[in-house]
């Protein structure tokens, strides 16, 4: 377990440039879901650069600068709402767990996955540090350090994916609650649980 205390990263390591292609997979299905042209409607409002980064859904493992995906994501929330943005997040979680990363699902626990924490994070975003404080059944604490994401991603996006990710491990009566940050790039999150 890492050391709360240790000296914050730098804003290098923690601004994150790149996300994970997969992240975006629940965004996509949605879009598609809503048929004909949604998909195309949804990427023409994007900026030129956008425009080129989504005309076809890059692919699961790809990498896509963090300023695209803003935009992508702030776009289909402008869409969706708050309501739609929880769906998205939750059934980005359950592709990334169930489909994408099966295998991995049948190996962890509530407890497994918040162990698991700062590799699955470097696996799905370049740049950003996560480092875990306290770790027992039921209840955790973590750190996530980072910059260059959407708002709503430090609010939304990481306590919803933590508190799917908790329940589809085995978790029950999951929460996930976030301290804003004092710095800028310190999150604060606490996670609680019963088996």
């Amino acid at each position: 377990m890492d050391d709360p205390n240790l000296p914050q990263p730098s804003r290098e390591e923690a601004t994150i440039t790149h996300v994970r292609a997969s992240l975006l997979r629940g965004l996509h299905k949605d879009m598609m879901r809503r048929g004909g042209t949604a998909w195309d409607d949804l990427v023409d409002g994007l900026s030129p650069m956008g425009r080129d980064t989504f005309r076809s859904m890059p692919g699961f493992f790809s990498w896509v600068e963090s300023a695209r995906v803003n935009e992508l994501v702030t776009a289909h929330t402008a869409l969706v709402g708050e309501a739609g943005a929880v769906a998205r997040i939750r059934a980005t979680t359950d592709e990334q767990l169930t489909v994408i990363h099966a295998w991995i699902l049948k190996l962890l626990t509530p407890k497994t996955l918040i162990h698991q924490g700062p590799t699955l994070f470097k696996f799905n975003y370049r740049g950003g540090v996560v480092r875990l404080g306290e770790v027992e059944d039921g209840h955790a604490t973590l750190t996530i350090w980072a910059e260059g994401m959407f708002p709503e991603w430090y609010t939304h996006s990481v306590p919803q994916w933590l508190g799917r990710a908790l329940e589809l491990t085995g978790g029950d009566a999951c929460a996930v609650s976030h301290r804003p940050s004092q710095d800028g790039s310190r999150h604060d999150y606490e996670l609680i649980w019963t088996a």
